[in-house]
């Protein structure tokens, strides 16, 4: 519901899908807890760039994190991303167990914007999301 007030409204609602890159060889190689210590950065890392009321979770799975940006324009959503990107990649991992420096992390980001009329069916939420996860950089 909170998401198809700005549709209604007529503004731009924006999604950003985040994959965490080589998580897996990652989590093989460093191990699950320390895996575990990524997946809470990165959305740790998206919540401090969005907007108050933007929304920043973890969608399911352990290498996808979308942010809902309500009265956001694709441009401004791009911006967005490129700034919760760095902000990832800026981040110096440590094992914790260890103190082993482990390097920094990085995502790839797509953004999607929905307008008003655009999601009036299921397969239209679909192909969104579909150009959305089409439109990563690294």
């Amino acid at each position: 519901m909170r998401f198809q007030i700005p549709l209604r409204l007529g503004e731009p609602l924006s999604l950003l899908m985040v994959d965490i890159d080589h998580f897996k060889t990652f989590n093989d190689t460093y191990g699950h807890l320390t895996g575990d210590q990524v997946l809470r950065l990165v959305p740790s890392s998206l919540k401090q760039n969005v907007k108050g009321q933007d929304v920043a979770a973890r969608y399911g799975g352990e290498e996808i994190c979308p942010s809902f940006c309500p009265n956001t324009p694709l441009r401004s959503a791009i911006t967005v991303a490129d700034h919760a990107r760095r902000a990832v990649m800026s981040k110096e991992l440590m094992k914790r167990s260890t103190g082993q420096h482990l390097g920094r992390i990085t995502v790839s980001i797509g953004a999607a914007t929905l307008h008003k009329g655009d999601a009036r069916s299921p397969s239209s939420a679909r192909r969104h999301l579909s150009l959305c996860r089409q439109a990563q950089w690294t």
